[in-house]
């Protein structure tokens, strides 16, 4: 079992707020099995944001607000969330684009690392991982770009440009993406 993760932040770090959360769980058919979307907020209501990762998030911050839960009700959700899927599917392999950086996230905003693995293999999936092996393999082109969208248009994937970089749509791409890296013969 899998479960693919994206988050939108106010800027590049976590000195930035954690705006979004996202996390699917699939099995091998990749049939989404459960899911859980956080709009988060600091407790003081006081966000750090970057205008540019603002532009690029597309996050209104006015409404975000008024439907945003705090991060200690997100911590909660989503520990709840983790252990209901550990109960029902055992152990997850994490998985989604540059997972680090995500992670980065989720343990300085959402739950710590090592509650994380109670729930979590120590060992993701990053999707970026493969595309540069399947670039130095010859199965992309060495100029096509890694970002998660250029690659789902390269394989060929549906990509509505209008909500991409919100954390639920990305997730749910990331799967599609996995899903033909994993039909994609190599020779």
């Amino acid at each position: 079992m899998y479960i693919s993760l994206d988050t939108e932040g106010g800027g590049l770090d976590t000195s930035y707020s954690l705006l979004t959360a996202s996390f699917i769980v699939f099995d091998e058919h990749n049939d989404c099995l459960d899911s859980l979307n956080l709009k988060l907020k600091p407790k003081d209501g006081k966000y750090m944001l970057s205008a540019e990762a603002m532009a690029v998030n597309r996050i209104d911050i006015v409404e975000h607000d008024k439907a945003a839960i705090t991060y200690e009700d997100g911590r909660m959700l989503l520990k709840n969330f983790l252990l209901g899927v550990k109960e029902k599917y055992g152990r997850l392999t994490a998985m989604g684009q540059h997972i680090d950086f995500d992670f980065d996230f989720i343990f300085e905003y959402l739950i710590d690392e090592n509650d994380w693995l109670k729930y979590v293999d120590r060992r993701p999936i990053d999707l970026i991982s493969i595309s540069r092996f399947f670039q130095i393999k010859g199965l992309i082109p060495k100029t096509q770009i890694l970002n998660l969208q250029s690659l789902c248009k390269y394989f060929e994937i549906d990509v509505d440009d209008s909500i991409t970089h919100t954390a639920d749509f990305d997730t749910s791409l990331n799967i599609k993406l996995f899903k033909k890296y994993l039909s994609y013969e190599i020779k």
